[in-house]
């Protein structure tokens, strides 16, 4: 079939064919899956037709080799945008099929083993290639030894000097490691067995990527990183992993905030297990995996162990892994163990390759894609939970709001507040492992531009991103036409007042192009300057829109709008006197009249006149600073005062003075109706006994 056709090394091409299938063999024994992996260059490379495979081999077969052919097939001009259509593809042709990304996989592996053939510039592509998509692909469907190996073969190709430094680094470090660990495992086997605990524990090593990446990420030296040797310890059930954490606590000396717990809240491709670091009496920090063998299977091959438990779709049983990801609680037995169907292997594959089936489709946003699916890929996630302890799972630094879109759409669109963990905060609020997330909704509430720069996951942004383009568009041209009616009459003309004759010359002599609607947008977003529009069009009209000059301001309500947002340098209230700034791309923030900051920024001099609307009840968020002598119940007496008065506090953060000094510091972000409550309260907190100074962000001291 490939008779003739040679590698980059001069070998028989066939080579490759047979040692793909070699090592899904490995994996998992499934004769579509193995007939598929010798014949997945097939009808690419030769004159073989996807009909002639299912004639010969059956259409399943087909459907795979076709799936995995199917992803290089796209060609654009821009790599970047065939990138990112190239792995479009292959999410959708996983939903076809799981085991087309398990053969692409295979496919990246024997080519990596193979790269040092090509020619340097096509290994590092292909090498970066591999680490950036295939290698979290590979862990997000949890082949946690495909995602090891992958990992290594491409730091080796783009860092070599690197990878051969840690190399020697990490021997001379085990040699030395290593001389404790039979006294360690030797204490950890007695006090098991003294438990009744049955133990399988062998030694492990972190890979010289996952220890590069941490040096790198924490700033750490080579020696300061302490994780680089340790057990796993393999027991008979879920009850005993807990069992064997207790003993371990009680016999060595556990780290702080080294303690994590994937067995109650497993990561989302469905890795379990319990991890620890503790301090040996030697002084060698060792970091213990606990798990069942069960558990320990999954955690290696992913998928592929859950295919070793398969039955016919007629027999869909609950299943050790149904239970983890569908939210559904198994008794424990040895593990939870039991059997899981085909369909059921590919509703998890779908699952867990959902949120980046759900990123924009345009391929004019491939940039984006690419950036989305590098966020969405890296397992660096938190876990929350619902008030009916369902078990979300999102990425580091997500908010509130994220959670609201994880668990519905129109949640996240009428998302107001948030409560988290009982407490009332914003819906902006970070989250982290653990909390306990209640929602609340207001049918008036709605997507705002400035919840694009707090939420973290791509489906919160592409969905704000899609409201604001369908719903705000009127309101956006609105805006805009305020802008340069303002422009306008600081020359003494009157937007009203520019004829059509006007408008066409404009867009014939300026370097503005499209529709008046769309440049009243760009006007909003603060893409371009009023003020170079206004003089275009005085010049376009000759002249004869002008008349006398005349002061005005815009009105501005409470309720933020469409590329209207509030500053938090000085975060004004009424009856302040308020001024706008254009920000680029953006649209106009808000500043006190008097804020420093605002006099500070480049835009200052062309800055908007503003004014309140009347008042419609809603409430502003400020911050405070204060600080002051550290006390018993000093916190509680500020807390207590400011509740006193009716005013809602959003969140607190404290932080101590400087070293041996007893004088602490606090910021606490209030909400008023306006600056009159501040006053007040401000004069309050400063007669609390130990408060030295009580301000308003951006203000004076009271």
């Amino acid at each position: 079939m490939h008779s003739g056709q040679l590698r980059a090394d001069g070998s028989p091409y066939i080579i490759h064919p047979v040692a793909v299938a070699c090592i899904v063999a490995e994996w998992l024994h499934d004769e579509e899956a193995m007939i598929a992996a010798l014949l997945h260059d097939a009808i690419e490379d030769t004159e073989l037709s996807a009909e002639q495979l299912a004639e010969q081999y059956g259409p399943t077969v087909s459907l795979i080799v076709n799936g995995v052919t199917n992803i290089e097939k796209i060609e654009h001009v821009d790599r970047q945008e065939r990138r990112a259509e190239n792995f479009r593809k292959l999410l959708l042709a996983v939903a076809s099929d799981w085991r087309v990304l398990l053969i692409k996989l295979a496919d990246r592996i024997h080519n990596m083993r193979t790269l040092v053939h090509l020619p340097k510039r096509k290994r590092l592509r292909i090498a970066q290639e591999t680490l950036d998509i295939y290698a979290p692909l590979a862990e997000r469907l949890g082949f946690r030894t495909v995602r090891d190996e992958l990992q290594m073969l491409s730091f080796s190709h783009i860092f070599p000097l690197r990878y051969a430094v840690l190399e020697q680094a990490l021997g001379r470090s085990s040699g030395t490691r290593r001389q404790a660990l039979p006294d360690i495992e030797r204490k950890l086997k007695e006090n098991f067995a003294a438990n009744g605990i049955e133990t399988t524990i062998y030694g492990r090593s972190k890979n010289l990527y996952s220890i590069y990446r941490k040096m790198v990420e924490k700033r750490l030296r080579f020696s300061e990183v302490d994780d680089i040797i340790g057990f796993r310890i393999l027991v008979a059930s879920r009850a005993e992993c807990y069992q064997t954490l207790g003993i371990i606590h009680e016999h060595f000396r556990p780290m702080p905030f080294k303690v994590k717990d994937y067995i109650g809240m497993p990561k989302n491709n469905g890795y379990q297990s319990l991890h620890t670091t503790v301090l040996d009496k030697s002084g060698v920090l060792i970091e213990l995996q606990i798990r069942t063998e069960r558990m320990h299977e999954f955690a290696e091959y992913g998928l592929a162990a859950h295919w070793h438990y398969k039955q016919n779709d007629n027999q869909r049983r609950t299943g050790f892994i149904k239970s983890r990801l569908f939210g559904q609680t198994g008794r424990s037995g040895k593990s939870g163990a039991g059997k899981i169907s085909a369909s059921e292997v590919q509703m998890q594959a779908a699952r867990m390759l959902a949120g980046l089936l759900e990123l924009p489709a345009d391929p004019k946003t491939g940039g984006d894609f690419m950036h989305n699916l590098r966020i969405d890929l890296f397992p660096n996630d938190i876990y929350v939970l619902s008030p009916k302890g369902r078990v979300v799972h999102l990425p580091k630094g997500a908010s509130a709001l994220d959670f609201a879109y994880e668990i519905h759409t129109d949640l996240g669109d009428r998302a107001e507040s948030a409560e988290i963990n009982g407490r009332s905060l914003p819906i902006s609020a970070k989250l982290a492992s653990g909390d306990i997330i209640k929602v609340n909704t207001s049918k008036v509430a709605a997507p705002l531009p400035q919840w694009l720069e707090f939420v973290a996951t791509s489906k919160a942004r592409s969905r704000i991103r899609a409201v604001l383009r369908e719903s705000w568009a009127e309101e956006m041209e609105t805006f805009g036409a305020k802008l340069l009616e303002q422009a306008l009459q600081r020359s003494g003309a009157a937007l009203e007042e520019i004829g059509e004759q006007a408008w066409k010359s404009f867009f014939q002599r300026s370097m503005v192009h499209g529709s008046r609607q769309a440049l009243l947008i760009e006007l909003a977003l603060g893409k371009i300057d009023p003020f170079i529009v206004a003089g275009e069009l005085l010049g376009a009209a000759g002249g004869s829109a002008r008349r006398e000059k005349r002061a005005t301001t815009i009105s501005i309500s409470g309720k933020t709008g469409a590329g209207i947002f509030f500053a938090n340098c000085c975060s004004p209230v009424p009856p302040e006197e308020i001024i706008g700034l254009m920000q680029k791309g953006k649209g106009m923030e808000i500043h006190r009249k008097n804020c420093q900051i605002a006099a500070s920024l480049p835009g200052f001099a062309n800055h908007i006149n503003l004014t309140w609307a009347p008042g419609d009840g809603t409430m502003f968020s400020t911050r405070l600073t204060l600080e002051a002598t550290n006390r018993r119940r000093l916190f509680t007496d500020i807390t207590s005062e400011i509740s006193s008065t009716g005013i809602n506090i959003a969140n607190v953060n404290l932080s101590g003075g400087q070293e041996g000094s007893s004088v602490v510091r606090m910021e606490i972000e209030i909400e008023v109706n306006d600056a009159k409550q501040i006053e007040r309260l401000l004069a309050k907190i400063s007669a609390i006994p130990g408060v030295l100074t009580a301000q308003r962000a951006g203000a004076v001291s009271y």
